[in-house]
């Protein structure tokens, strides 16, 4: 738990401002600590605040990335003002004891994130977060997750993402610890496989497959112009369009086809 006399944060490999056209491949990368933050590997274009630098067109392909933390854990990280990032044909497993969070998507844009399979164990999971990043491609990864609270994919003031072909799977598990921590991410812990949020405007959902252990597969409530189409979707209680909320100017035409496999941690 951080506190006034830590606040220290561990990374395997990190990319800062300025840093453009690199590539990060075929690595086996393991972060384990018992620090509050850590962090398997990312890119950061600049500091909060100032825009004045940029990371641009920087690849992370084919590596192997573990993180094992206390408080905060996260696999990959595209911070401020990084654009056209690729991450393609990963493996990212992270675990946390409180909250675990895959591939972080924040103040960037135009990502590619491709073909990874991405798992999180933790109190609470978000293992995709989009924060005000705009423009993503988010298509043909595996996404599971394994805890109290799961989100496949959860999105904040984040427009104009196509989030296709992937494969969603999330479990719900209650233990006997308080979990009362303070946690400051603007989008509240929850179980649903794919969350929008406020502000977020025109995505696109097509073709993924869903399971998810709560109300709703995909909620996407308070968004406009969310297009949810041609998607298997599988909830606690709720199957197929009764799975999905698309928000204001939404379409909502749902298919369930075949069986969803479990998906094992």
């Amino acid at each position: 738990m951080p506190n006034t006399n830590c606040m220290n944060s561990m990374v395997g490999i990190d990319i800062y401002y300025d840093s453009h056209n690199n590539a990060v491949k075929n690595n086996i990368i393991q972060v384990r600590g018992k620090n509050p933050y850590s962090y398997g590997f990312g890119v950061l274009g600049a500091m909060g605040g100032s825009l004045t630098t940029s990371a641009v067109n920087n690849i992370f392909s084919c590596n192997r990335v573990m993180v094992n933390g206390t408080y905060f854990a996260t696999g990959f990280i595209v911070g401020l003002n990084s654009i056209n990032t690729t991450l393609k044909n990963n493996n990212i497993t992270v675990s946390a004891i409180f909250y675990g969070y895959g591939v972080t998507l924040e103040g960037s844009q135009k990502n590619k994130i491709t073909g990874n399979n991405v798992n999180t164990k933790g109190n609470a999971n978000y293992v995709f977060e989009l924060f005000s990043s705009n423009g993503n491609l988010i298509e043909a990864n595996k996404i599971v997750s394994k805890g109290n609270y799961n989100y496949g994919i959860a999105a904040y003031m984040s427009s104009n993402n196509n989030i296709n072909s992937n494969k969603i799977w999330t479990t719900t598990v209650h233990d006997n610890n308080s979990y009362s921590y303070y946690h400051d991410d603007v989008i509240p812990v929850g179980n649903t496989g794919i969350y929008l949020m406020a502000s977020s405007r025109n995505n696109t959902i097509y073709f993924n497959e869903i399971s998810a252990t709560g109300i709703y597969a995909i909620n996407a409530t308070g968004t406009v112009g969310t297009i949810i189409k041609n998607n298997y979707l599988s909830a606690n209680t709720k199957k197929g369009n009764n799975a999905a909320l698309s928000g204001m100017g939404g379409l909502l035409p749902v298919i369930m086809r075949g069986s969803l496999k479990q998906i094992l941690l």
